[in-house]
């Protein structure tokens, strides 16, 4: 019954934070928008690059910028640092193991996003409202996933709904990190 309510309620948090919701709507229709076109840019950079491996390289040398990047910012602005870094810790380890495909290791960048985006237009207080968030994230890895499954050359892949779920605990787990105590 509490779920029901809570859908509900919901055009309450779309009425209340309209330009934060606008975001996430944005980004989701960019993701979307570029889920077709994804195969052929992949096998572009796979003939410019020669190869699969130059690709998978380019990819995780950039997400390691990035995680270095994130890790700088924790140190020096986290309210929270070893949080932080313990989610980082466990995403990259996840990241690094359950997949070696460079796409799905991108798409957990992206849902880490999503989730700090819905985070901004639903902010969670607690842990129902952290479950929340991710119930959202993962109807949207559903989605993605029921999508690529109806487009030609792509499939549905339920460790990629685990990666995206995992991806926005990442985020949300940054966005607790970066939370005034109190």
């Amino acid at each position: 019954m509490k779920i029901i309510h809570k859908f509900k309620t919901f055009p309450g948090h779309l009425r209340r934070s309209p330009l934060a919701w606008t975001w996430v709507g944005l980004y989701l229709a960019l993701h979307f928008t570029l889920v077709p076109l994804i195969p052929t840019v992949e096998m572009w950079l796979y003939e410019v690059m020669n190869g699969v491996e130059h690709v998978e390289k380019i990819v995780n040398t950039v997400l390691a910028i990035v995680l270095a990047a994130v890790v700088l910012l924790v140190l020096l602005r986290a309210t929270r640092p070893l949080m932080a870094l313990g989610f980082l810790a466990i995403a990259a380890l996840t990241a690094l193991t359950i997949t070696t495909n460079p796409d799905e290791r991108v798409h957990f960048v992206q849902y880490a996003i999503l989730g700090m985006l819905i985070h901004n237009a639903h902010p969670a207080h607690n842990r129902e409202g952290y479950l929340d968030i991710l119930i959202m994230v993962a109807m949207v890895g559903m989605g993605d996933e029921i999508f690529q499954f109806l487009l030609p050359d792509r499939y549905f892949d339920l460790r990629d709904v685990f990666m995206n779920v995992v991806g926005g605990s990442l985020g949300l787990g940054l966005v607790a990190a970066f939370k005034k105590r109190g």
